[in-house]
């Protein structure tokens, strides 16, 4: 039995109710089926059944090699991406699983296509060697920012094309994302329809606590300015304790969202704020998608690389973020909402077009002979 033209295999931080990851994965589909209809796609889930019925896809246990092989060596593609695979801060076992996957690939004669990465960080030798060695044997590599590009080279990545194009989230369209299913959420979880709400992103990051103080006290100084506070964890239910415990050091009361959501009600929800103050790299994303103004809060580069993309404010690095600094970002942003909001709109709608691209490259592959 030789390859399936219509199959293609997707390969990503998918099935662990990560809302960033499964907004990309969500995107990627869209994408393909707009673009052909045949094509049929083969996820590897950590969670094949959930995410099988979340987006109507065939989808396969990520860690079994037998099911592994066999889609890929039916397949005529694998996308290994998008989002931050390919770095060693999370240990070189998440790095050796995708690049063992693309490996897996490679023997099974099929094309391989790094989609839309972020790459790195890559701080050690053996994670610089492993990914030097797969990225020069795939077939085609897009990245999502010019910094991603900069590591490849520096790790003498020379034989694939390496095209800078963004994350595939922003490919999504706000005008077919409804805010009603938005509007129902807040409603369930006690949100006033009367008051403007800031939604905050917030995880926990190394051992440091600090910054939850500062944007607990932001949060406060929020609502008594009359806003209503939002914490909304982008990962489930890791980011829970973090928004809890950051609401614990609040003397006002603020929402929180308990309960996982589908990319759609994330993004239909998103578009309902006021304002997004977002740690999560998606958080920031789907607010853009949306045209909400937002500030920044860095704990890694790809953070820092997409707001300046976007021209939105960065309040800081996570180690030092300081109160005054991130109400003096707040404050740019509210005192010109609706120029901010506009400036937004035009960004993205550049930006939504150089999204496409990583469909439009990951087709020709397919159909190349």
């Amino acid at each position: 039995m030789g390859k399936n033209n219509d199959i293609v295999a997707i390969s990503g931080y998918y099935g662990f109710d990560n809302i960033g990851d499964e907004a990309i994965l969500y995107s990627i589909l869209q994408s393909l089926r707009e673009i052909d209809k045949n094509i049929r796609p083969i996820v590897f889930s950590n969670n094949p059944e959930k995410t099988s019925k979340l987006y109507d896809v065939e989808a396969v246990n990520r860690w079994s090699i037998h099911t592994l092989s066999s889609v890929l060596f039916r397949s005529r593609l694998l996308i290994s991406g998008g989002g931050s695979l390919l770095q060693d801060v999370t240990g070189l076992r998440s790095l050796g699983y995708y690049l063992g996957v693309v490996q897996l690939a490679k023997l099974l004669k099929n094309k391989v296509m790094f989609y839309a990465q972020g790459i790195g960080p890559i701080n050690t030798a053996a994670g610089k060697k492993m990914l030097r060695f797969a990225a020069n044997n795939v077939d085609l590599i897009t990245v999502r920012d010019e910094a991603s590009k900069e590591l490849l080279k520096e790790l003498q990545v020379k034989r694939p094309p390496i095209k800078v194009t963004v994350d595939p989230v922003l490919g999504l369209s706000r005008e077919k994302i409804g805010l009603e299913k938005g509007r129902d959420i807040l409603k369930h979880y006690g949100v006033s329809d009367t008051a403007p709400v800031v939604g905050i992103s917030i995880r926990d990051w190394k051992e440091l606590s600090d910054y939850k103080k500062s944007v607990a006290k932001v949060a406060d100084n929020l609502i008594q300015q009359g806003y209503q506070v939002l914490f909304i964890p982008f990962h489930f239910p890791g980011d829970i304790a973090a928004c809890r415990n950051t609401m614990r050091l609040m003397k006002n009361e603020a929402f929180l969202l308990k309960n996982s959501v589908t990319v759609e009600e994330m993004l239909s929800l998103v578009g309902n704020l006021e304002m997004m103050i977002g740690m999560r790299l998606h958080s920031l994303i789907m607010a853009a998608v949306m045209t909400v103004p937002m500030v920044g809060i860095s704990y890694d580069p790809k953070v820092d690389n997409f707001l300046k993309m976007v021209f939105q404010p960065n309040a800081g690095r996570v180690e030092t973020l300081t109160e005054e600094g991130l109400n003096k970002n707040l404050a740019k942003i509210m005192d010109n909402l609706q120029s901010v909001r506009e400036e937004l709109r035009n960004t993205v709608n550049k930006l939504s077009e150089k999204a496409k691209e990583n469909v439009l490259e990951s087709c020709k592959l397919i159909n190349q002979k």
